[in-house]
């Protein structure tokens, strides 16, 4: 008499076997959906690291005329562009070390861009510029671009800084003699100070991002020191001694450019 052993029916096994298959690919396809968002969104953030660098180049090119212009345009798909206003103080002082005088106050603006959900990065990176409030003579440009890990990857475009540039001494002009109306100078340190300041313009529109830079107003401000020799720059924490000849005194001239942000979809 033969022994006969239960087994699994073929109907059963069969519906095991596909089970298996099919966990199998919904893994596979939901780890190369992952790896193709990730390589999307890594690549989205790359491109969008080049056009905030070209963006703040753009901004310094233009800055010195009022009505030029220039764009960048991201294609955004999992992140995007953000114009964070009023972002901090600024406070510029100059002075000749016993009498200051404040010649600029406000706050500033930052364009930044959201990186997406699978972007990471790893603390402070610097992509262009410095952090230094006080730049000397163009030894860095006053756009500086870096990433920053906040609730997300972000790459921060910000000009809250000042480049000063020692100009030696000039014949300075006070206006016209009235008797004989001849051209009056004085022997003068000129100090020239540049700063840019970012305002809000129109946002519209989705899909690709057209960000648009446009200067609309220079000003420049004249500040007389009577100076010993030496002339003490505060900007915000940092500060700066220049050395200038003792025999004149100084004017400082401060140069502001406002470029307007304007950011359209389409």
């Amino acid at each position: 008499m033969m022994n006969k052993r239960p087994g699994i029916s073929e109907v059963i096994s069969t519906i095991i076997i596909i089970s298996a298959m099919l966990l199998i690919a919904v893994t596979t396809l939901i780890i190369a959906n992952n790896m193709f968002n990730y390589q999307s969104q890594n690549v989205e953030f790359e491109q969008a690291k080049n056009n905030m660098v070209n963006l703040a180049s753009i901004i310094e090119g233009i800055s010195g005329k009022v009505g030029a212009s220039g764009y960048v345009r991201f294609n955004t798909v999992s992140g995007g562009p953000e114009y964070i206003a009023n972002a901090g103080d600024v406070l510029l002082i100059v002075g000749n070390g016993t009498y200051n005088v404040t010649v600029f106050q406000s706050t500033y603006d930052i364009v930044r861009y959201r990186g997406g959900s699978l972007v990471g990065v790893s603390g402070l990176q610097m992509l262009r510029g410095t952090l230094n409030e006080i730049i000397l003579n163009n030894q860095y440009p006053l756009g500086a671009v870096y990433l920053t890990q906040e609730n997300g990857a972000y790459i921060v475009m910000n000009f809250s800084r000042i480049n000063v540039v020692k100009m030696g001494v000039y014949n300075f002009t006070r206006g016209i003699n009235i008797t004989d109306y001849s051209v009056m100078y004085e022997a003068l340190n000129l100090i020239e100070i540049h700063y840019i300041r970012l305002v809000a313009g129109s946002f519209s529109g989705s899909g690709a991002i057209n960000m648009v830079a446009r200067t609309i107003n220079v000003t420049t401000t004249y500040k007389p020191l009577n100076t010993t020799g030496q002339v003490y720059i505060y900007f915000n924490k940092s500060s700066q001694l220049i050395n200038v000849d003792p025999n004149y005194n100084t004017v400082i001239i401060f140069i502001v450019s406002t470029v307007e942000i304007d950011m359209f979809g389409g």
